[in-house]
């Protein structure tokens, strides 16, 4: 098996769903040598900004020295995106190694009785075994969706970190803000200190009450304590209060107020993992996150027109980026294109994009779950004038066309249509 036969047997359990519940990756886990016993790790849940915090978190560690690896979910252009190590995607040689290994250990596990793991299991085990087997020092670990029941939380990490928690797959983790809280809150262990971005009052209850019951201290973060003091597409420069005095003059490569308070998150977990005896001197940590790259969220792709690409597909991600991007569209003839899974809240995110733009396409994305182009387009239209079309390409073309050279284009929605517009424009998400 090579990496990318690899790849199509991975993808061909997609079929077995999805499942929450830890029983059958603890034990293919189990059967694989327990690899993520074998690596310092940072969990990081939340609903929004997780995947953000991650990155800085890693291009930090990085830059202090630190040999670390990268897990998220999902890709955008290369499955390999999710696993990555030392500013690399794991190779295909040992991608294809190890998931041999690991349908070698699912073979048995039927063969005993065992429900099929599922993809996210198998590519969870698969990146904690790659961890192991490079030796790495630490791994920021992203979880896939929720918490308490996510496949990632076989892990014992060093620190846990929340980042802000909204409405999102409420089909699944309650429909709710403190029903949602509490399965972010899940990761929780006993001793394992805590840092949460700021909440809302009823989430950031639920967080200190659970962070109580398992004695782990929890660290909230305060907006008040980051300024934004220059900012452009190109990014920003942010100071922050700790410990009683600002800090100056840092550079950060992500757009909006909401990355300044993602990396409040994570200036604030690096003062954490300083007390648990990780080396992180000032200096790495400036260019850390000078360094840090986040694909795909408020990404300028292009120019004449511009093209701005975020993966927002809820209302909170959606205001995030009206207000990062709002005062950079001033004066532009802007065009929507828009593609979302059936199962968000397409209505809520047109309504708060809309006022952004002159029209609208709408395009159906290549996953079961997306809403289908005509009801897509007609949900859009109660907000905006649209157009459709069949395919990304098409619809990025289309989008241009409209928005005309002076113009700017404002891809938005699911992560799966970011990604394959960023494949229509040739380009990677690698964080290098």
């Amino acid at each position: 098996m090579d990496g990318r036969a690899a790849i199509e047997w991975i993808h061909s359990t997609c079929k077995l769903g999805s499942k929450l519940g830890l029983e059958n990756v603890t034990e293919l886990s189990r059967r694989m040598g327990d690899a993520h016993r074998r690596f310092r790790s940072v969990h990081v849940a939340g609903t929004n900004g997780k995947g953000s915090v991650c990155a800085m978190l890693y291009t930090i560690l990085r830059a202090a020295g630190y040999r670390t690896g990268l897990f998220t979910s999902p890709y955008l252009v290369d499955f390999r995106e999710r696993i990555q190590a030392d500013g690399a995607l794991i190779p295909y040689g040992d991608l294809a190694r190890i998931a041999g290994r690991v349908r070698d250990a699912v073979d048995d596990m039927l063969a005993d009785g065992w429900n099929h793991p599922t993809e996210y299991e198998i590519v969870t085990v698969i990146g904690f075994t790659y961890f192991a087997e490079q030796g790495l020092d630490a791994a920021v670990i992203e979880v896939g969706l929720g918490g308490r029941l996510d496949m990632t939380n076989i892990i014992r990490p060093d620190l846990c970190v929340i980042t802000p928690v909204s409405l999102d797959h409420t089909r699944i983790l309650g429909d709710t803000l403190d029903k949602i809280a509490y399965e972010k809150a899940g990761i929780i262990k006993t001793g394992v200190p805590v840092v949460s971005s700021a909440q809302e009052p009823e989430a950031a209850r639920v967080l200190r009450e659970t962070a109580g019951e398992h004695n782990a201290p929890i660290t909230v973060a305060d907006k008040q304590d980051v300024r934004v003091t220059s900012a452009g597409l190109e990014g920003q420069s942010v100071d922050f209060h700790i410990n009683g005095q600002w800090e100056t003059g840092y550079a950060l490569p992500l757009v909006g107020a909401h990355q300044a308070e993602n990396a409040l998150t994570a200036r604030l977990a690096v003062e954490e993992m300083r007390r648990l005896t990780y080396t992180i001197p000032d200096d790495a940590l400036r260019q850390g996150l000078g360094r840090a790259r986040w694909p795909g969220r408020v990404e300028v792709a292009g120019k004449d027109p511009l093209v701005i690409l975020d993966g927002t597909h809820n209302p909170a991600g959606a205001a995030a980026l009206r207000d990062a991007v709002s005062t950079f569209l001033a004066g532009k003839k802007t065009v929507l294109m828009m593609g979302m899974m059936e199962d968000k809240d397409v209505s809520g995110v047109a309504a708060i994009l809309a006022p952004l733009a002159k029209c609208a396409v709408a395009v159906r994305v290549d996953n079961p779950r997306a809403m289908d182009t005509k009801s897509l387009a007609a949900i859009v239209g109660k907000h905006i004038p649209v157009q459709s079309a069949d395919d990304p390409a098409t619809a990025l073309a289309l989008a241009k066309k409209l928005a005309g050279q002076d113009g700017a284009v404002l891809v938005a929605g699911s992560l799966y249509l970011i990604g394959a517009v960023k494949e229509v424009l040739g380009q990677t998400a690698v964080i290098p």
